[in-house]
């Protein structure tokens, strides 16, 4: 059943246009634009005199539907809106969403369209599927969220541990994977922290389809651009063995305890003014000794075997003890084992005897093998210190604007936050290796070209793996650059190139640091794509699409420049003002396309007839201008050249069956006469069109 339009009067309707807070048109069934409001005037950057009673496709790329009033109406009843492009006044694409309402007004069918920028969301979108490719394959547990706590991604890891391998996972809520109970007093709570600018960290446990209960470790990332905080990143890290180990350890030190209690395993006496000191077997068996191979033993004994750095601060922490600042003595230390290496003891005790003038006479306490504990501790440390390296390292690449200044930043950060000696970033251009950047202090002279799978560098390009060992010497297809270059890691940069690090140290890399060059690697092919994509849109705005020359934009931004430099260094610039004869008559007798390959041959007879310094700019339509920094004011031989290549291509071309022509006329500007380049530009086009009548 087809529904009747809703009716309003002629005041209603722009009463409603008016005061609507968004992008609004009133068209007719024809693609008139009838009436706008100030905020389609402030997204399209024109005014509302310029927009009504022009046509819709003004305002719509060449590619995109003009004018689809019924679908815009179903696309709307179906809670579907079109997405499309506009133009702004200043040619830049826009991405919208557009909805609508078919209307009567005072007996005409209207349609009323709103219109909405959805550029940031665009942004988030991208930032999104960037986020998705650099985490999918990683080994951590890796989700996000929307301030809804819906998920918008989550790896592969992720939907493991909630059974979810073959099902899709964004859109789902959070409350309907974890359980209402879950989220209610643990992941809401958190994720409100996150959402209002906090990094949050905690330890909780899950149970894993197929190993059961886990630990893990979450840490929770706010999710955002320009202040404002959209979403959560999860990053989650299963840890259920160092949580294994602490038990294992706090069940080690139980043990201990009662050993302690029944046999005084691991205890110390120590007569404090003569310096004797007696240890039991367990003291001496927690260093690899026995007691027989340690004595005689005084307490210089225990000095003797602690290492220099700790020894320093247990002694200040005795001192604070003897003057009673402490009730106990404690202190975390390493002592030299028999084997050579250090072991960690958690040494304690406390004063048991002082005498008349309060001074210590007798301290009693314990040694503890604490070794396993330290070794997860620094772990843990060095797992924090590797997440938020990572974090810089994408940072700073995130914030480069060329290749050059992205690969110049990888390698600052394979050096300064990723701890690698060397760093090496090469690029492929179809079968060849060249040098991109390199390490200050690797000779760059040296860097040589590599064919695609030549050395270690071209197989990693060819084969698209990585390629990592202890001594590069080992490796016949190797061409070091130093010869004292031993340990490598050679990684794939996508189909980009390859990222190298050496070390000087045989055996110096392991398979953290592989991981740590892959995700580096990683990152830096997505900020290359990002980076070229962006001058690829820039090319874009700046040239024109027919003929590759500059556009007429471009021209107005930099012949502001050309004016300040003119001005600075007392230099004229000169204008050529071109236009092709007969033009019109080319498109009527030959056909459009064959006008496109005159215009196309005639930019490129210019272009290559001029100097680099010159600028070739289509003007529009079949008008051309070339600007000339940098010169006395003096055209004639440039114009005599155009004119003479000019000639020379009719000789040699059959496209037409007349001699192509062109109408020339020149001009300069001085910033030591007067006048303005406007002025030069005027008399530049005045002389062309007297040229063409001649």
């Amino acid at each position: 059943m087809t529904k009747s339009p809703m009716t309003f009067s002629e005041y209603d309707t722009k009463q409603l246009i008016e005061y609507l807070p968004e992008a609004l048109f009133l068209e007719d069934f024809d693609g008139n634009i009838l009436d706008v409001n100030a905020e389609t005037c402030e997204l399209l950057g024109y005014s509302r005199e310029e927009l009504l009673n022009q046509d819709i496709d003004k305002i719509v790329p060449e590619n995109r539907p003009v004018f689809l009033p019924n679908q815009i109406d179903e696309a709307t009843r179906s809670g579907k809106p079109i997405e499309t492009v506009n133009l702004h006044s200043n040619g830049t694409k826009i991405p919208v969403e557009l909805r609508g309402k078919i209307i009567d007004v005072e007996g005409e069918k209207r349609i009323l369209v709103s219109v909405r920028d959805i550029i940031e969301r665009r942004n988030r979108e991208e930032k999104l599927r960037q986020f998705k490719m650099a985490v999918q394959g990683s080994n951590d547990l890796m989700a996000a969220v929307d301030s809804q706590y819906r998920y918008l991604f989550a790896n592969e890891a992720y939907k493991n541990l909630y059974g979810l391998k073959n099902e899709e996972i964004p859109g789902r809520s959070v409350e309907e994977l974890v359980g209402k109970d879950t989220f209610k007093q643990e992941v809401k709570p958190n994720v409100d922290k996150c959402l209002a600018g906090q990094t949050v960290e905690y330890e909780t446990t899950r149970r894993h389809p197929e190993l059961g209960e886990r630990d893990l470790r979450l840490i929770y990332y706010p999710l955002g651009d320009e202040g404002e905080i959209h979403g959560v990143v999860k990053v989650m890290r299963d840890v259920t063995a160092r949580k294994q180990a602490e038990k294992e350890l706090k069940k080690n030190e139980e043990r201990l305890e009662l050993a302690l209690e029944g046999t005084k395993a691991g205890l110390w006496d120590w007569k404090v003014q003569t310096g004797e000191v007696v240890f039991d077997e367990r003291w001496a068996g927690i260093i690899g000794y026995t007691l027989e191979e340690l004595r005689p033993v005084t307490i210089e004994t225990w000095k003797d075997l602690t290492h220099r750095e700790d020894l320093e601060r247990a002694q200040e922490q005795l001192e604070k003890h003897f003057n009673g600042e402490t009730e106990t003595y404690e202190s975390e230390i390493r002592m030299k084992h028999k084997n050579g290496g250090w072991v960690w003891v958690l040494d304690q005790g406390r004063v048991v005897e002082w005498n008349d003038d309060g001074d210590p006479v007798r301290m009693v306490g314990t040694h503890q093998d604490i070794t396993d504990r330290r070794e997860v501790e620094e772990e843990l440390q060095e797992e924090r210190d590797k997440l938020r390296k990572l974090h810089d390292a994408v940072d700073k690449l995130q914030r480069q604007n060329t290749e050059g200044d992205v690969t110049d930043a990888a390698v600052e950060v394979a050096e300064t936050m990723l701890d690698f000696e060397f760093c090496a970033i090469m690029f492929s251009d179809g079968n060849r290796l060249f040098p991109q950047a390199n390490s200050d202090h690797m000779d760059s002279e040296k860097a040589p070209e590599f064919k695609v799978g030549e050395g270690i560098a071209g197989k990693t390009v060819e084969t698209g793996e990585t390629i990592w060992g202890e001594d590069v010497r080992k490796y016949e297809e190797a061409k070091p650059t130093e010869e004292d270059f031993r340990a490598f890691i050679s990684v794939p940069i996508g189909g980009i190139g390859t990222l190298v690090v050496v070390s000087k140290e045989i055996a110096s890399f392991d398979e953290e640091d592989v991981e740590l060059a892959e995700i580096l690697a990683g990152h830096l092919q997505e900020e290359i794509k990002r980076v070229r994509l962006e001058e690829e849109l820039r090319q874009e705005a700046i040239r024109d699409p027919l003929t590759g020359l500059y556009n007429r934009r471009y021209f107005n931004e930099t012949l502001k420049k050309e004016v300040g430099k003119a001005k600075r260094y007392s230099a004229p610039i000169a204008f050529l003002m071109i236009d092709v004869n007969r033009f019109k008559e080319i498109n009527d007798r030959y056909s459009h396309q064959t006008g496109d390959r005159v215009l196309k041959e005639v930019a490129k007879l210019l272009k290559q007839n001029v100097r680099e310094a010159d600028s070739v700019i289509r003007y529009g339509g079949d008008e051309f201008l070339i600007m000339l920094p940098e010169t006395d004011g003096e055209t004639s031989n440039t114009v005599s050249r155009l004119r003479k290549k000019m000639e020379e291509w009719n000789e040699g071309s059959d496209l037409l069956d007349f001699p192509l022509t062109l109408a020339i006329g020149s001009a300069h500007w001085s910033p030591m006469e007067g006048g303005d380049a406007e002025g030069a530009l005027k008399e530049a086009d005045n002389k062309m069109y007297q040229d063409k009548e001649r």
